[in-house]
């Protein structure tokens, strides 16, 4: 296996490890959002 073999089987796994790790951040920042969201919620309800 060349250079240029070893380079673009690296680049496609990098991409698709960073894809994978994309998605779990976006989730998490999903989960954050609505534990913010539920917070302001309950917030308003005692308070108001």
């Amino acid at each position: 296996m060349d250079f240029i073999e070893k380079a673009r089987l690296r680049l496609e796994h990098w991409i698709t490890h960073n894809d994978h790790h994309q998605y779990e951040y976006e989730m998490f920042a999903e989960q954050l959002a609505l534990q913010r969201h539920l917070a302001f919620l309950i917030q308003h309800m005692v308070y108001t």
